[in-house]
């Protein structure tokens, strides 16, 4: 009985950073089925395992295995069975015809009709494994398989109804199960090779493995690249091809590699009255105290949660302790909290005034309903004179950088801001025009040449497709752009830099937009910060720009900071900071010299801060003219 399509986990993948999406092959009619095996090794609230494209979703939810299929015109129609305990390879069968049946190791099932309209299956529809991503791409929450919770394997396609009994699982007659050890050998530079050692290899279909530092392999060999030094313990999972498994473990001791940084705790989710914190950015203030600012998501982590506010805190030993929360701007709206988002601050550090200047929107609609022209977006600037101690005289500037009656979604910078040499405070902002879409924005420049007291905004960048910007100024004036892009609705995968300089009678013109190959991107906001310019001889005569956000080409992992010394053209320098969950970030330079990250750990893991040198960073060769 041959499969229409099939993937097997080699294909898939371990699903533990991202889903897996493939494209069907066209329905001949409205009749398909749908097998797989899978293994549950946790249990969470909600565990996506396979979804069709407006069809047909099966999950995992307190304890139940539940299948939804979504006919056309009609409410969706529910299967649940008790799932089989986690930890044991399964076999899942979902048959659409006259009925919707679902079945558990061909044993257990469950059926009911399916009304005379059809399933919709579109031309081509789409497969998706392992769960939950966000439309903005990303995102990976509420999932079956993230951080090694589950596999899927064997997923079967056909284009037609199968009968139960050609839907079960073939079975073996084996009753023992082989032994597997598992040998590591490390080199001396923090990578570890792993074998497996077994009689019958022959026995075996799969060989997973799980690092110890949240990534994963396949392979009956496997070599793997460790982040930082320190002692792991290495997990071997032996699959037969009976679905039966074996398990292992090994300590392993890894040297060579770099040290692990210290990171500090800023903003945790659940506690100070907010269920989540996220979006952050970071200033160092006049005196050298780093202030780190924050949404506080009083009800969730979700974007779309119904009371935010802007909060900050303030570190007074470069990033090793922090202060309680402070709350600097609410949304008070006749009597009622909404939402203040997306803060961008500044300090002045040319005129010698030491003001620290904060951008925020307030809104009382979510992002997504100001695209479809529901509600308005206001833009506000704070002011603080004394490092963040205090704040005042919140001004809504709307009328001076944003065009209300043209524009829907607008907002600035996220993360911190930039001044130039002149004393100018500049701002990339963001905006949608008439009715597209959140992923079809485009970037422009807006400034304040008496520290926020009035505003004046320059043209859009012609590039559609760009958000969520930063900015640093280039040694001949120019301000360079970088910003999370999407092409057609679609992450790039790579980030957008465009070349603004301002001309005569303060207009902007701007060069090309060009995707950086070297900067790859899941689609996420992403950090950027001047260190040193060539005319400062303290720091070695030469120009230093730092660059950070998640180094993975589609999740939110492995959030790296790289270096470039010819003004953002290439980063020949690069190094992990944290491999795990990481998200939106912002770079700051502290007091002391070192090099700060203020960064999310996960859409959902709160905020964290650390701290290296440029020697760190560049393994020795460049100490930053010390």
């Amino acid at each position: 009985m041959k499969a229409n399509a099939h993937w097997m986990l080699e294909d898939i993948g371990t699903l533990d950073h991202a889903a897996f999406t493939a494209r069907l092959p066209a329905p001949t009619g409205n009749e398909f089925s749908l097998t797989f095996w899978y293994c549950a090794t946790a249990n969470r609230c909600k565990q996506v395992i396979v979804t069709i494209t407006d069809t047909l979703e099966i999950y995992l939810e307190n304890g139940d295995l539940i299948a939804v299929a979504y006919p056309d015109g009609e409410s969706p129609l529910k299967l649940t069975l008790a799932a089989p305990a986690p930890g044991e390879w399964h076999h899942v069968a979902v048959i659409v015809g006259a009925v919707l049946w679902l079945a558990v190791d061909g044993d257990r099932s469950v059926a009911c009709p399916l009304p005379a309209i059809s399933i919709p299956l579109a031309s081509g529809p789409t497969l998706r494994i392992g769960g939950y991503t966000d439309p903005a791409g990303g995102h990976f929450d509420y999932t079956f398989g993230r951080d090694q919770t589950g596999w899927v394997d064997a997923v079967c396609w056909y284009n037609r109804e199968l009968t139960p009994t050609e839907a079960a699982p073939e079975l073996s007659s084996f009753t023992d199960l082989p032994g597997v050890q598992i040998n590591t050998h490390s080199d001396a530079n923090g990578q570890v090779t792993c074998e497996t050692v077994t009689a019958q290899p022959e026995r075996f279909r799969l060989f997973l493995w799980d690092f110890g530092d949240q990534s994963s392999g396949i392979g009956a060999r496997i070599s793997h690249d460790y982040a930082f030094d320190g002692d792991y313990t290495i997990r071997l999972t032996a699959v037969m091809h009976d679905y039966r498994q074996i398990t292992g473990e090994h300590p392993v001791s890894v040297q060579g590699a770099a040290a692990r940084l210290p990171v500090t705790p800023v903003f945790v989710n659940g506690s100070e009255g907010y269920a989540c914190y996220r979006i952050p950015s970071i200033v160092r203030a006049a005196n050298g105290n780093l202030i780190a600012f924050a949404e506080g998501r009083v009800e969730s982590c979700s974007d779309s949660t119904a009371t935010i506010r802007l909060v900050c805190k303030h570190s007074r030993d470069h990033g090793q302790s922090w202060s309680p929360v402070q709350v600097v701007a609410r949304n008070i709206v006749a009597g009622r909290e909404y939402v203040v988002q997306n803060s961008a601050p500044v300090v002045d550090t040319v005129r010698g005034t030491g003001r620290m200047v904060v951008l925020y929107n307030k809104l009382e609609h979510s992002e997504w309903a100001l695209a479809e022209g529901k509600g308005s977006s206001r833009i506000c600037c704070m002011f603080s004179d004394d490092n963040g101690a205090s704040w005042h005289g919140e001004t809504d500037i709307s009328t001076q950088v944003h065009r209300p009656a043209q524009w829907r979604v607008q907002r600035p910078t996220l993360g911190h801001a930039l001044q130039l040499r002149s004393g100018r405070l500049v701002f990339a902002g963001v905006f949608t025009a008439g009715d597209r879409s959140v992923f079809q924005s485009q970037n422009y420049l807006f400034w304040s040449d008496d520290l926020g007291a009035t505003w004046a905004m320059g043209a859009a960048a012609p590039h559609v497709g760009l958000n969520e910007a930063m900015a640093v100024e280039l040694e001949n004036g120019d301000v360079l752009l970088n910003s999370r892009a999407y092409q057609d609705e679609q992450p790039v995968g790579r980030r957008a830099v465009t070349i603004g300089r301002f001309a005569a009678g303060d207009t902007v013109a701007y060069e090309p937009t060009r995707f950086d190959a070297m900067l790859i991107c899941p689609a996420v906001q992403a950090s950027l910060i001047r260190y040193s310019t060539s005319q400062q001889a303290e720091y070695g005569g030469k120009s230093r720009l730092l660059f950070a956000n998640p180094n993975h080409p589609n999740a939110r992992y492995n959030l790296t900071v790289r270096l470039s010394y010819d003004e953002g053209q290439t980063w020949p320098v690069s190094k992990t900071v944290d491999p795990g969950p990481s998200a939106y970030s912002d770079l700051v330079i502290q007091a002391d010299g070192q090099i700060g990250i203020l960064y999310e750990r996960g859409n959902q893991g709160g905020i964290a801060y650390t701290h290296f040198t440029l020697a760190w960073l560049t393994d020795g060769a460049d100490s930053g003219g010390e």
